[in-house]
């Protein structure tokens, strides 16, 4: 069974250690999305620039597709958002939660940790 200080020691280090754990996780699950959507919009970008075998598209077909001069811009909008962005987003709900949770218990589990680390654990009879 472990002591009452070293029960103190982690309450007081657990909020801190989620908080940092939840911002590190946040920036690198950015970064990987981000370098993911840049790869996936260079390879769009690439086959973009086809010509198209028409120089007049109809009007709504156009819009459709953000046709410029006879060229697909690289920025068409997509109708459904991408499995990449849906499982990001997934992720940072999920870090923002335990961030909350983290600042939450810095105000819960730091007082506590404190009473574990000064009681000594007996009762006291009056």
């Amino acid at each position: 069974m472990m002591k009452r200080t070293t029960w103190g020691w982690a309450l007081i280090a657990a909020p801190f250690v989620g908080l940092l754990l939840s911002v590190m996780l946040y920036a690198v699950t950015n970064a990987v999305i981000s370098a993911q959507l840049a790869k996936e919009a260079e390879r769009t970008n690439r086959t973009a620039g086809v010509e198209l075998e028409s120089d007049v598209l109809p009007e709504g077909l156009e819009a459709s597709l953000g046709n410029r001069d006879g060229v697909l811009s690289p920025g068409a909008p997509s109708s459904e958002p991408e499995l990449r962005s849906v499982i990001g987003n997934g992720v940072n709900v999920l870090l923002g939660l335990l961030g909350m949770l983290s600042v939450l218990g810095i105000f819960v589990l730091i007082p506590l940790g404190i009473y574990l680390l000064v009681s000594d654990g007996k009762k006291k009879s009056v």
